[in-house]
């Protein structure tokens, strides 16, 4: 799991136990959920989790602009198209999912700016759907490189490059499913109150 990822999981904790310690906490009707002003406590963990954050966001930026220019002009150098190579293909779709995270995070400078988390505001509903589609797929395509590992170097077989692709593919539709289902069913409501924010 990248450093930054890491980071942030650690400031969501933070950031969570300070929402519970907090009393100007207000619950309404278990759908909504309102503070206004933050408190220090969950300032300062807000602050933390938009500078880890932000940092993911360059990091990860920085290399898929690396891993995008390398597909688009590797061959010129090596006469191969690095695309082909199963593992950069996968890491790239690892650097996807956790650009979704750290994206979602960095949505929480917006709680500092306004002094207060509203869960009828869109922003609450867009770190929602970007969270819950970037931690499901970001574990999954953990997964998918090492069981790629596995299969190459214990089982000592090349997966097909179109298993890979079909495979990969399809994690991203059951991701999307995932966060879809509850969208539909819920409409905005799908992410209030959850996670930090309960």
């Amino acid at each position: 799991m990248p450093i930054g990822v890491s980071l942030l999981r650690h400031a969501l904790k933070l950031h969570s136990r300070a929402i519970q310690e907090t009393t100007s906490l207000e619950v309404r009707g278990n759908i909504t959920l309102d503070v206004s002003p933050l408190p220090d406590d969950f300032r300062k963990g807000t602050i933390m989790v938009v500078v880890a954050s932000l940092v993911a966001v360059v990091a990860v930026l920085g290399l898929l602009g690396l891993l995008t220019h390398r597909l688009l002009f590797w061959h010129k150098h090596d006469g191969s198209y690095l695309g082909h190579n199963q593992f950069v293909v996968l890491i790239y779709n690892l650097l996807l999912a956790d650009l979704h995270v750290a994206l979602g995070f960095l949505i929480s400078a917006h709680w500092i700016q306004s002094d207060g988390l509203f869960a009828s505001s869109p922003f609450c509903f867009i770190q929602g759907w970007l969270l819950q589609l970037g931690d499901p797929s970001s574990g999954l395509f953990v997964v998918a490189i090492a069981v790629h590992t596995f299969a190459t170097v214990v089982a000592g077989r090349k997966l097909s490059y179109r298993l890979t692709v079909s495979c990969i593919i399809g994690l991203w539709c059951f991701c999307l499913l995932l966060v879809l289902i509850p969208t539909i069913r819920h409409g905005r409501r799908t992410y209030v109150p959850s996670g930090a924010w309960v």
